[in-house]
């Protein structure tokens, strides 16, 4: 599965929490899903590829950041 370009996400079907973990470990990807399709996704959490499956993460607080600069602002009245 490393040997791909790509690594949006990727998905495994099994109950063996060790080889769960394995797979964590060493998938070069953007996201895991254990026991469910690899397109699943929330808002809550960062979605976005690593290798060829493009740059950074998006969903709400990620494309916020992703979009936005950081501008530091005093006023003395």
């Amino acid at each position: 599965m490393n040997d791909s370009p790509y690594g949006l996400q990727f998905s495994m079907f099994t109950n063996n929490l060790k080889l769960t973990q394995k797979f964590i470990e060493d998938a070069d990807c953007g996201g895991v899903v254990i026991n469910d399709i690899p397109t699943l996704r929330f808002d809550v959490q960062p979605y976005g590829g690593s290798k060829l499956s493009g740059v950074g993460r998006e969903g709400p607080k990620w494309a916020l950041e992703e979009f936005t600069e950081v501008k530091s602002v005093v006023i003395c009245h």
